[in-house]
């Protein structure tokens, strides 16, 4: 098995991916763009759509992210995809398969996890996955199996891959944390601003004491008199 290099890889794109961009191509690799369509762990399998060209993947939070570009595999060639090490270091790892098979058609569907401790903010359109190409020894029979012809993120894809569950998810705990780190600020504030007002009350009541308790000393002094 031979890696295709950069000359054949621009020969052989025109038919795998008629509509590359050619800027992407680097050195043996092309990188393929994030497409608009997702879902996310949280969404209740709904499909969602990037807001103004932007989907942002929380701490903890499992995605279904699609390739833009379409992919049309020759029998004598499987490709090996992963993410751009830019985002992985960020803490997006890839969960899904490695590879593609001889004969697929379709979009690239990744699975993704948040493994960072911070939002991670990824545009449409950008290059966010990687794929090499790679020559077989013989023609092989090609795929054939669920995922062929797929058109990305949909409802049928969802269903079949994206388990429900009542668990809170990494991310959903960790909102809940903070939920409740903001109660408690809360809490602490009212009790400071609450101390406060008893502490200057005591003290009033203090000062108030040895007044209120003078006349009485006077009339005693008074009657002896």
């Amino acid at each position: 098995m031979s890696f295709l290099g950069r000359e054949d890889l621009r020969r052989e794109l025109k038919t795998i991916i008629p509509l590359h961009n050619k800027n992407n191509i680097d050195s043996n690799k092309y990188e393929l763009s994030l497409g608009h369509s997702y879902s996310a762990s949280d969404s209740k399998h709904e499909v969602l759509k990037a807001k103004n060209g932007q989907i942002i993947i929380n701490p903890g939070q499992f995605c279904f992210l699609e390739t833009q570009e379409n992919i049309k595999m020759p029998n004598n060639l499987m490709a090996f995809i992963s993410i751009k090490a830019g985002i992985k270091f960020k803490g997006l790892v890839n969960i899904s398969g490695f590879h593609v098979d001889p004969h697929f058609e379709g979009k690239i569907v990744f699975s993704v996890l948040n493994a960072g401790p911070s939002p991670i903010n990824l545009t449409v359109g950008k290059p966010l996955f990687q794929i090499w190409f790679a020559e077989l020894k013989s023609i092989s029979e090609g795929y054939n199996g669920k995922h062929q012809k797929q058109s990305g993120v949909t409802g049928d894809l969802i269903n079949k891959h994206m388990t429900g569950s009542d668990n809170a998810s990494p991310a959903q705990l960790q909102k809940q944390i903070n939920e409740l780190d903001k109660k408690y600020d809360k809490l602490l504030a009212y009790a400071m601003v609450v101390g406060a007002i008893l502490t200057i009350f005591t003290g009033l009541i203090i000062k108030i004491i040895p007044v209120v308790s003078r006349p009485s000393q006077i009339l005693c002094n008074c009657h002896l008199d």
